[in-house]
Parts: structure tokens; sequence; C-alpha cells
């Protein structure tokens, strides 16, 4: 017999299972009032790793307007191909039909895609007007294709790209006339994971960003390393007041080690960053991360979240949380004052309970103060 629960309940019960899609599948196997609702939500986000399946999908697309209405993140996955040789069926396929399908679509993924694009399928992404988001992951292209594909979509407001392989033979090539490079979106959320941006390209992809982003951007993640260390702290301090959430991960075991400190302090200029609410660094055990609190001049900064992959629990045990807490207390009557909570964001498959335990008791104070939040992350966080 099905279960009677109040619509609202459904509704959370829908939203919360569409990140567990086989989950929801047996949910609606199991109980028949739940079939209808759960086709919303099993249409909602489409990942297609095939040319095979993108056929499949592309002829429902076009036959059936339930699934036009439905579907909201698109998602071209070809990281179970391996090196398999195919005709390069995305660009070309892609843009002809489905954005006049498509018409409530608001999220493009690629992921591991490379492919020499033409310049006409970038016109024809741009009838996509209704995508907000869009993330490039571990895909192959020239400069001038990221260029083209990051502006073919007009309502663009949130980017997402990480680990960038640049491609060069028979790939399109930059062309500065060209109207699509011409910035026109404006950025609200950057993530940034990829520290292997353009050679030589990636201060002009900065001043792309800036041109049209640089009051409008609220949220930024960002990957730091050795090599792009000047640039990025460059391109951080460039955003001032405008910046609301900032979070910042050294990349390559940078600032695990003293002789990072002056480098990294001294490029960093968090004090220019003054509308900041949140600020997530790696744990505070890295030498480097106290020195950059001491920067912070954000009179509305509310939370701080600390980021750390924990393989043991006996590895907590080895680090000096006494002197870590007196620290963050210091910095709570300075600059630090309006931080009403700490966050520690973790991953690993230890299990919750005794995680949230170990920190409970390395920070006495903070969890006295229930200003103490633990939080277990998915090991690979995959834009939604």
């Amino acid at each position: 017999m099905a279960p009677i629960l109040p619509p609202e309940l459904e509704e959370a019960i829908m939203n919360f299972l569409v990140d567990h899609p086989d989950a929801l599948r047996a949910c609606a196997l199991a109980c028949r009032s739940w079939l209808a609702t759960s086709r919303m939500v099993l249409f909602r986000k489409i990942t297609i790793e095939s040319e095979t399946q993108f056929d499949a999908f592309e002829k429902a697309a076009i036959s059936s307007p339930f699934i036009q209405e439905c579907v909201r993140i698109l998602r071209i996955d070809r990281s179970t191909q391996g090196y398999k040789l195919n005709y390069p069926w995305v660009n070309s396929k892609l843009s002809p039909i489905l954005p006049k399908q498509l018409k409530r679509l608001h999220a493009f993924e690629l992921v591991k895609v490379e492919e020499r694009w033409k310049v006409k399928s970038f016109s024809s992404l741009a009838e996509f007007r209704n995508v907000t988001k869009l993330s490039i992951i571990s895909c192959g292209m020239s400069p001038a294709e990221l260029y083209y594909l990051i502006g073919a979509f007009p309502s663009l407001n949130d980017l997402w790209i990480e680990h960038f392989v640049e491609l060069f033979s028979g790939h399109l090539q930059l062309d500065q006339n060209s109207p699509s490079f011409l910035p026109t979106q404006h950025l609200t959320r950057l993530t940034l994971l990829a520290e292997n941006l353009p050679h030589g390209c990636e201060d002009d992809f900065f001043r792309r960003i800036l041109a049209t982003s640089s009051e409008s951007l609220r949220e930024l993640t960002i990957a730091v390393g050795k090599r792009d260390l000047s640039s990025r702290t460059r391109f951080i301090s460039s955003f001032g007041s405008s910046l609301q959430h900032l979070d910042v991960r050294f990349v390559r075991l940078l600032g695990q080690m003293g002789s990072d400190d002056p480098g990294l302090v001294n490029s960093f200029d968090l004090a220019a960053n003054t509308g900041l609410r949140s600020l997530t660094l790696p744990y505070p055990s890295i030498p480097v991360v106290f020195p950059l609190l001491s920067q912070v001049a954000a009179p509305h900064l509310e939370r701080i979240n600390f980021r750390k992959q924990i393989y043991t629990l006996e590895e907590l045990d080895r680090i000096d949380h006494i002197a870590l807490e007196r620290d963050l207390q210091t910095a709570f009557k300075s600059n630090l004052r309006t931080v009403k909570e700490v966050r520690i964001s973790y991953v690993s498959k230890l299990d919750h309970d005794a995680v949230l335990e170990k920190l409970s008791k390395a920070f006495p104070a903070l969890t006295s103060r229930r200003m103490l939040r633990v939080v277990r992350e998915y090991e690979r966080q995959v834009p939604i």
C-alpha cells in the first residue's frame, strides 16, 4: 500500500533523492504513488556517456514534451570511454537541435571531452538562453575554444573549470577581433580548480573575467600553486569588497612548508576583500593559515571554514590542537570578532560520529561556545 504523506514532505524526499538516482528508482518502483512524481526528478539531470546514448536521448527529447519540461541539467561525460577514439559528435550533434527542445535547461556540464570545435557550434549553443551554469571538467581544447565556449551562453553567471588540458594541433586559435571574445556575462560565482590554465594566457583569462565581473562576483573558489601564486593572489584582491565568499585551496603541498610562509603571506592581500562573509582555508595545522587569517579585515565575516582530508583518527592526535585553539581565540579577540561559526569540512570514510567526537574534544572552547560545526564532504565535489 502506498504511503500517504503530506505534499511538502513528498517534495522534500524527492529533492533529497535527486542526488541518489538508484535509490530514487527503487522508491519509484516500490511505491506506485511516487512513480509520477519521481519521473520529473529522474529526468531533471541527464548524463550522456556515448554517441549512442545521445541519439536515444535526442529522439526522446524531440518526441516528448514532458522530458523537454523536466531536463534542467545536461552532462556530457566521456570519462568512462578511456582512450577510445570516436567521431567528434559532441559539438556537431549537440548544438543544432537540442537548444530548441530543452528550453528549461539551466546547467551544462562537459567532462573529459576532447574535440575540435567548430565556430558555428558555438553560435548554436548560444540558443541555450536559460543556461546559467557551465562546468568544464578535465576537458581538452585550445584557449580559443575555451573562450568561445564560455562566451556562448548569454545568461551564464556560474562558471566551473577544473583540470584544464591545453590542446593546439588542429584546434581553433585566438582571434582577438572575434565578437565572441568580447566579455558580456556578469559572473556571480567562479570555481577555478585548474592550476594549468593555458600557459601564458592566464593573465588574459583573468582580465576577461574582471572586465565584466569585478563587481558582480560574490563567490570564488580557487586553487593556488607555486607557479601561479602571484597572478592568482592578485586576481583575488582585484574583487575587493564585492567578494563575499572565498575558498582558497593550496595545491602541490603549497603552504605546508615553513619556507612557503613569507611568499604566501606577502602575495596575499586579504585586507582588500572587506566584504567577506565566509572564508575557507586548509586545516589550521598548516603553518601559513594563521598568518593569512591575521590579514583579514572584513567587518561582516561570519564563518571560517577549514577543510581537511582525514585518513585515521590517530592523525588528529598528532596535531597540537591546544595551540591551534589558543591562536583562534586570540584572533577572535582582534580582527575576527564577528565570526559566529567555525566549520571543519572533512573528507573521510571514517564514522562521522567518531570524527565529530574527536574534533569536539580537540576544540573544547569552540564546542562550549557552540561555534564549532563538523561537516563531512563528498570525496569529489561535482557541480550540481
